[in-house]
């Protein structure tokens, strides 16, 4: 299906556009059927014997099991059901486990759960402002401005760059392997097709540090936005090296009158890392 890739990498802005109007409005008989299984194990927070009802798709599941079990849990298959039967059979079952968890689209949720769940976004985006005043970058909060005091101190420096080499060295040495360590199996890679396409709207920035490029970021420019779909470190990098390449994107869209950096999506959770690391540059959710 690489043919599919190539199109998608010269298709025009609009084609992202079109799928995130209509993607939380897709019609329940995309999901005629839904998986159904119970976790169970011990948890992390008293040690004791605990289970995890749910249903949809299973590796949906696997941040919110991390967060609940202590270690890897034991996954019973329960099997296929039809979506209009979801809320019976969750009645019949749910006083086996000690907490629900069902992951399918917005309109199956209103038609076939009751009010008493509580319904929540599978993850969430979030931008952040540029202000008129580039002194103001990176002093929304204190944890920020130490992360801006010592990007200064460790002599970080910005480049832009336009060139394929610099993608393909980005994407192999620096993108994919950083995502692996950084999450394992749970990583969630995006196509060299989908960055390029992205690169190509935009461009890329290489953080340097004592002459080499410790870390970068693909950028895309989409009406007066500085999107950042990826970030990716080197091993030997300095510690923050990634906080600067969000540092750096955003006096780069100072420079050139962005009005605000995309700083794309992550789990809709306050616990998560990568949330609170997004949300530190005063950044908005949408």
């Amino acid at each position: 299906m690489r043919w599919i890739g190539r199109l998608y990498e010269h298709s025009p802005a609009i084609v992202d556009d079109v799928y995130k109007w209509t993607a939380p409005f897709l019609p329940p008989w995309q999901a005629l059927g839904i998986e159904l299984g119970i976790l169970r194990g011990v948890t992390r927070f008293n040690g004791k014997n605990a289970s995890i009802l749910f249903a949809g798709k299973p590796s949906a599941v696997d941040y919110l099991q991390q967060r609940f079990f202590d270690g890897p849990p034991e996954r019973e298959r329960i099997g296929r059901i039809p979506i209009w039967a979801l809320a019976k059979t969750l009645d019949r079952m749910q006083s086996s486990a000690d907490l629900t968890i069902v992951f399918i689209n917005r309109i199956s949720a209103r038609l076939c759960l009751r009010d008493d769940y509580l319904i929540i976004p599978n993850g969430v985006s979030l931008y952040c402002p540029i202000p008129k005043d580039s002194s103001q970058i990176g002093r929304a909060t204190s944890s920020a401005r130490e992360d801006c005091r010592r990007i200064r101190k460790e002599g970080m420096t910005p480049e832009i760059s336009h060139l394929d080499e610099d993608f393909e060295e980005f994407y192999n040495q620096f993108y994919v392997p950083y995502l692996q360590s950084r999450h394992g199996d749970s990583a969630i890679i995006r196509t060299r097709y989908f960055l390029r396409r992205a690169f190509r709207n935009g461009g890329l920035l290489w953080v340097w540090c004592n002459g080499q490029r410790v870390a970068g970021a693909v950028f895309e420019i989409r009406r007066k936005t500085l999107h950042l779909p990826a970030v990716g470190q080197g091993q030997t990098a300095p510690r923050n090296a990634v906080p600067a390449c969000d540092y750096f994107a955003f006096h780069h869209a100072h420079a050139n009158g962005y009005t605000k950096v995309d700083l794309g999506g992550c789990v809709s959770s306050p616990a998560d890392g990568l949330f609170r690391f997004k949300l530190k540059w005063g950044s908005c959710l949408y």
